[in-house]
């Protein structure tokens, strides 16, 4: 599993993605978690998305291990499917945004997805050399 530890400790919000037809990568999810923890010394926002729930029949993690998840370890898992186009990630990055206060100020530390099927970050923003708003980190993370 990579995730470059530099990232994770400056990082503001923390979105982690598992597939619910794949028990491991809901492990892993929980691993990534405690890792993000304690690697960033600012207790930020991590969410946490179930994606591909529009295939039931090859579903390994349940509705129940997901509320196990968040009552666990206190994040919010939003279950989602890629494949729906009326499934908008952006909503989910508004409330992150929110959460962390973005839009009371500008960006300045790095925001992350990370997909714990391939056990790699997909994109980040790091603003250090130019400064970005909440809506344009939106933006960027909703093109992921």
């Amino acid at each position: 599993m990579w995730l470059n530890d530099a990232l994770i400790s400056y990082a503001d919000s923390v979105i982690l993605v598992y597939s619910v037809t794949n028990k491991d990568s809901f492990e892993n999810v929980k691993n990534l978690i405690q890792k993000v923890r304690a690697l960033n010394l600012n207790d930020i926002p991590i969410a946490v998305i179930a994606n591909k729930i529009d295939q039931c029949k090859q579903r390994e993690v349940s509705a129940k291990d997901r509320l196990s998840l968040s009552a666990e370890y206190g994040v919010e898992v939003f279950e989602r499917s890629a494949a729906i186009p009326t499934e908008d990630l952006k909503s989910i990055l508004v409330e992150m945004c929110k959460q962390s206060q973005f839009e009371k100020r500008k960006i300045s530390r790095s925001f992350m997805a990370v997909d714990a099927k391939s056990n790699g970050y997909q994109k980040y923003v790091n603003s250090r050399s130019k400064s970005y708003s909440a809506l344009d980190s939106i933006k960027v993370l909703s093109d992921i």
